[in-house]
């Protein structure tokens, strides 16, 4: 990971108290992107400290971070006493550790550490980390969050900081967020990460099958369904693999779904992956299907530092990341015929799919690096920061 000293000269982050809240430590790219900053800031000299909403046995370990608080929650933002409880162990949190900022990711964490914040005296910052169908949903319980989400915010006036331009247009037009406090800090990698990763075995070697990989949560607005349709429409299916990495609660569905279009020597579950890089390595193509809710994914970013062609939807920021046929391929989201027409594009012109390739490589280096994201993180530290001052909340 780049050092912290690469950021442009401004007031010293040596001792300044980052609490940071989570609603959970499943892995997912939410996840990854906070452990990414609060090994950064820890780096830079900061004193970070996680608390997480509810921690389960089966959520992933950080091993540098065994003082992580549970604040047990049991309930969700429906249940008001719950809610109530949550952020009031929040608040003891808060007086514990002292610190000189908040910053939330994920929606429920960010209404706790609101609700928390009374007369909006903590510096606090939001992470936008994805477009939840429930901000722009007239359903009575969507509006009743809503309400409830923009009531929190009025109190604790957070800073806002989305994964991509298309999460923080999102929020602010459907929670009526100020666009003059919502800024972009695009999700990150450290490409260097991944120059273990070797080539893919199709591109070098012409009579390999081609295999792709989706490596996600198994839910709905994923789009494995239509992967699934979509691959069951290509002409050469039989020189095609897909692996599918991950859990969820439609995994058995799609099991079922398989087997109904004839795909069991086809498809490969194979659960939680040991590790992206090593994920990488199994496969040519990295598919993104999803239908809905994302923000920037970080396996889009991943895949192209591992010089894995992807095929992604039009969702959310992808787009930011990707420029169609210049770094990858886009379709539209919840067709299967074009997702089908992209891999069969993939199969029939190989040197395309190189220079795609090699493009994507440079534009993650240059565009979506750590060092690039923390300095936005850092400029909304010291913003959110110094509007304080006035309060009489030093920096």
């Amino acid at each position: 990971m780049p050092q912290p000293d690469l950021l442009e000269p401004g007031p010293s982050l040596e001792g300044l108290r980052v609490l940071h809240v989570v609603d959970n430590l499943k892995l997912g790219g939410t996840q990854a992107l906070g452990l990414r900053m609060l090994t950064w800031l820890s780096q830079a000299g900061c004193q970070v400290k996680l608390c997480v909403l509810s921690r389960s046995p089966r959520d992933h370990q950080w091993p540098w971070l065994p003082d992580v608080v549970d604040l047990d929650f049991s309930g969700d933002y429906r249940v008001p006493f719950a809610l109530s409880r949550c952020a009031g162990k929040f608040r003891e949190v808060v007086e514990d550790f002292h610190p000189d900022l908040i910053h939330s990711y994920l929606w429920t964490s960010d209404v706790v550490a609101a609700l928390s914040n009374r007369g909006a005296r903590l510096p606090h910052v939001v992470h936008i980390v994805d477009r939840r169908s429930w901000q722009a949903s007239r359903a009575i319980k969507a509006r009743i969050r809503q309400w409830m989400t923009r009531r929190a915010f009025a109190r604790s006036q957070p800073r806002f900081l989305a994964v991509s331009a298309a999460a923080g247009d999102f929020a602010v037009e459907h929670l009526r967020l100020d666009p003059g406090r919502v800024g972009v800090a695009y999700n990150s990698i450290d490409v260097e990460g991944y120059d273990g990763v070797g080539p893919s075995a199709w591109i070098e070697k012409s009579d390999r099958p081609l295999t792709l990989g989706i490596a996600s949560r198994i839910e709905p607005e994923k789009g494995h369904a239509i992967l699934l349709d979509a691959l069951s429409r290509v002409a050469d299916r039989g020189n095609i693999r897909l692996r599918i990495a991950g859990e969820g609660s439609s995994r058995p569905m799609l099991e079922q779904q398989v087997q109904r279009l004839g795909l069991c020597e086809v498809v490969q579950f194979i659960g939680w992956a040991e590790s992206f890089q090593k994920f990488m390595g199994e496969i040519d193509v990295f598919v993104v299907p999803s239908v809905d809710s994302e923000g920037l994914p970080t396996t889009i970013l991943e895949a192209m530092a591992s010089r894995r062609l992807v095929i992604a939807t039009d969702v959310g920021g992808a787009r930011e990341a990707i420029r169609n046929r210049v770094d990858g391929l886009m379709v539209p989201p919840g067709s299967a015929p074009e997702f089908a027409a992209a891999i069969e594009a993939v199969v029939n012109d190989r040197p395309a799919v190189r220079r795609m390739i090699e493009s994507a490589r440079t534009r993650v280096a240059r565009d979506f690096s750590t060092t690039k994201m923390m300095q936005t993180v850092v400029e909304s530290y010291r913003a959110a920061i110094a509007e304080r001052q006035p309060m009489g909340v030093a920096p």
